[in-house]
């Protein structure tokens, strides 16, 4: 009786740990995720992985990790940069960049020596991109030349053709060199170092003609005054002290013009010498040549 109840007693013992077994094995195998994770282990989210120090942000960087002590200084105000270039004696570096992100990028065109030259050499001005290149439609009939920096569409005045341009320029915008792709910080410098002397060159060559200009007027002689006003004229130089002295003179010469005019009559000798002065601003004003014309046709 003792040798048969042991024997059953070992085999319900064999029975209840064997089914234990096989309830515990069913229930791992329906943990969802339970193999993948085996597999495929998830990554820790508690804490922030740890990365070597070329992986590492720097905190003490901009955006895209540029360096702040690397991004120029920028305007987009044309006024302004050349009121601040003029008073400061200081260049321009004008800049005509498309829409592209590359281009656009804060760290496109950066760097410790860019950004110290645009703090102390030059004002850096961004010109929104702009692809109209039709004449402006009320351009002046004359030739008097007005600034490029200034005007309402600077890369049409600048005939800019390919982007990224860069133009070193005077303080009133004058150009001394051109860049089609981006520039070093020493080739900047070689062409900031040459404006005094480009500004000085020209100075000289237009105070030449202007001497010859106001010799000429002294007699009253339109058409050799004005022939070398238009030398002047024709060099396309804005804001330098001989050109505006330049246009002053040509601004006298038209009053002239028109208060000699308006004692004639467009008949015999009165309507002579209105042709004389008509054929004299032609070359050099259209627009005025043009009112003396529509004086002498109501003869």
């Amino acid at each position: 009786m003792f040798q048969t109840l042991s024997f059953r007693a070992f085999a319900i013992l064999l029975l209840a740990i064997f089914v234990g077994s096989s309830q515990n094995l069913r229930a791992q195998e329906e943990v969802p995720g339970r193999d993948r994770d085996r597999e495929h282990p998830i990554p820790r989210t508690d804490k922030e992985p740890v990365r070597t120090e070329k992986q590492r942000p720097n905190r003490a960087r901009g955006g895209d990790g540029v360096d702040p002590d690397s991004i120029p200084t920028w305007t987009n105000d044309t006024r302004e940069a050349g009121e601040a270039a003029i008073t400061g004696s200081k260049a321009l570096l004008i800049v005509f960049l498309d829409e592209s992100d590359t281009q656009q990028a804060e760290n496109y065109f950066t760097g410790k020596d860019i950004a110290d030259i645009s703090k102390a050499e030059a004002i850096f001005v961004r010109v929104a991109y702009n692809k109209d290149r039709a004449p402006a439609p009320d351009a002046p009939q004359n030739i008097i030349p007005v600034s490029k920096f200034q005007s309402d569409n600077p890369s049409r005045e600048y005939r800019v053709a390919s982007y990224p341009t860069f133009i070193v320029a005077d303080s009133y915008g004058n150009e001394v060199m051109r860049f089609t792709s981006v520039p070093t910080a020493s080739a900047l410098k070689s062409a900031t170092a040459k404006i005094a002397a480009q500004v000085d060159s020209a100075s000289k060559k237009l105070q030449k003609n202007l001497e010859a200009a106001k010799k000429t007027w002294e007699t009253k002689d339109y058409g050799k005054t004005l022939k070398s006003l238009a030398l002047n004229f024709k060099e396309g130089v804005t804001g330098l002290p001989p050109q505006k002295a330049s246009i002053d003179l040509y601004n006298e010469l038209v009053e002239a013009a028109r208060a000699e005019i308006a004692d004639l009559t467009p008949e015999g000798e009165g309507a002579k010498r209105m042709t004389e002065l008509k054929n004299a601003f032609k070359s050099l004003d259209k627009g005025f040549a043009a009112e003396i014309d529509a004086i002498l046709k109501k003869k």
